[in-house]
């Protein structure tokens, strides 16, 4: 019992770890942009949000890796470590880098994988495969973007390849089961496929065309969630409903700029833009209710506001116009997200 007891800690400490490293990778990612530092950001931006995911990911996993036995269990641990020691080696620019990144998404896809076996809801089953594929394919293409193209285009292709599939498998689930709305289940293995086609593309076929599949990704993912009867989870009453119900306006929002981008010629500069931006306003609706309890432990304030989902569109508007204002707002919405749940005495509804 005391070892299990040394594992759990060790597991919690983990995902506090890996959501606390995340948020610094991100902090200097933003930064570096609006500095000409695009090394550093494109190092930096996107594996940073995958850090961030995965720790998520291994948070709700556990209940279904337990049951499996305490070495699976405890097997997301080196996983979260590989994936966070790989930001800091790509931008070092250590030949290694690829490795961590594969070695971390390996592990998680096959823990993804083995969790399915615990689970009894079709649609937890059918989220957490396409979590697992996602990590099993972007172990593959991240590191031959890397090697091909850059670090900008690893970035790209951890987006298409993992980022995109796992906001389509999570929301699925979380939006299903908190608005009561029956998703169309077929439709997420389109459209994950798709944005795994895109991913492809960017290594072989025309930019354009991998932004046009990414983008109708989204698009046929917001179909079969059925995100747009987000004011289904408004009309509950609960302060938390509504806050739910506002940010998936803000990802219904968000999706503007991401077809409009691929149907102006889709290049990657500007479809990183809005893809983080769509991204983001994911993290923005679930982070403050999943990461208190879940990944860190610590009670949740409810500091429910939409301030963090306007902030976030503002970012994603202000980009091309005035990179230094967007990564400001962009400081300020992670700022507005982490005080939404942080217990803190003095911090006040803004």
């Amino acid at each position: 019992m005391e070892l299990r007891g040394a594992w759990r800690r060790a597991r919690l400490w983990s995902i506090r770890l890996g959501v606390v490293i995340s948020m610094v990778y991100a902090v200097l990612g933003f930064v570096a942009a609006p500095l000409g530092d695009f090394h550093a950001h494109f190092s930096l931006m996107a594996p940073s949000i995958v850090v961030f995911t995965s720790s998520m990911a291994y948070a709700y996993a556990v209940p279904a890796l337990s049951r499996l036995g305490s070495a699976a269990e405890a097997a997301g641990i080196p996983a979260v470590a590989l994936l966070a020691l790989y930001p800091a080696a790509l931008y070092l620019g250590y030949g290694f880098s690829w490795l961590l990144y594969s070695a971390g998404a390996l592990l998680l896809a096959t823990l993804s994988a083995a969790g399915v076996a615990a689970m009894r809801s079709s649609l937890l089953k059918a989220s957490y495969l396409h979590i697992a594929l996602s990590y099993a394919v972007s172990a593959v293409l991240v590191p031959l973007a890397l090697g091909r193209l850059g670090a900008g285009a690893a970035g790209m292709a951890a987006v298409y390849g993992l980022l995109l599939p796992m906001v389509y498998a999570v929301s699925y689930q979380s939006f299903s089961m908190t608005c009561g709305v029956k998703p169309v289940l077929w439709l997420l293995p389109v459209s994950t496929g798709l944005s795994l086609a895109a991913g492809a593309l960017l290594l072989t076929g025309p930019a354009g065309l991998s932004s046009l599949l990414a983008a109708l990704s989204t698009v046929l993912y917001a179909l079969g969630a059925r995100i747009y009867r987000a004011g289904r989870c408004a009309r509950s009453g609960s302060l938390a409903h509504s806050y739910f119900a506002a940010g998936y306006v803000g990802v219904l929002a968000s999706l503007i700029p991401v077809i409009y981008a691929a149907l102006a010629g889709g290049d990657v500069y500007t479809m990183h833009m809005v893809a983080i931006a769509f991204i983001g306003m994911h993290i923005a609706v679930h982070a403050p209710m999943m990461v208190p309890a879940a990944a860190a432990g610590i009670p949740n304030a409810r500091r429910y506001s939409i301030a963090p989902f306007l902030v976030g569109l503002s970012a994603a508007a202000a980009w091309k116009a005035c990179c230094l204002c967007s990564s400001v707002f962009l400081i300020y919405w992670l700022a507005l997200v982490l005080l939404v749940a942080a217990a803190l005495r003095r911090a006040r509804q803004y």
